[in-house]
């Protein structure tokens, strides 16, 4: 966004029922999202954004494998990757990946009967984050914090 505008970061729920956009099986799943305001992209660079080289950037200012990495990871994470944009209005990434409730819930329970609690207690969650850029892996590091 060279002329700036808002960049939002959202994660909601959402259930897969039936025929839906994804493609995805029936199921719970986080949906990040990240939205911008700038300029947006025409379907001719929205449509195939997560191949490999696809980019319109100068010299040194990337290489197009972002999005094509991200997307072999969600897919390999039974989730998928989702681009909306519009010229002139701005470009949403949605990044679904499957909640995994019922495991959780069964290793918290299976945790607590171990350790003899009569109820589940709150564990402590480890998230591991990783980035080529300092300044941008204390950033997220940091907002996991909160």
């Amino acid at each position: 966004m060279p002329e700036g505008g808002t960049l939002t970061i959202s994660i909601t729920e959402q259930s897969v029922q039936g025929d839906h956009s994804t493609n995805l099986p029936l199921g719970k799943f986080a949906c990040l999202s990240v939205s911008d305001t700038g300029h947006g992209m025409d379907e001719g660079h929205a449509g195939p954004c997560d191949r490999a080289l696809l980019h319109d950037q100068g010299i040194g200012k990337g290489t197009g494998l972002g999005l094509s990495m991200v997307d072999g990871l969600i897919a390999q994470s039974g989730g998928k990757l989702m681009v909306h944009s519009t010229v002139g209005r701005g470009t949403t990434i949605e990044l679904w990946l499957p909640l995994a409730t019922d495991c959780i819930a069964k290793a918290v329970e299976r945790d607590a009967s171990e350790a003899g609690e009569s109820a589940p207690t709150k564990r402590q969650l480890c998230v591991l984050a990783v980035d080529d850029d300092s300044l941008v892996l204390a950033n997220v590091a940091a907002m996991l914090e909160i």
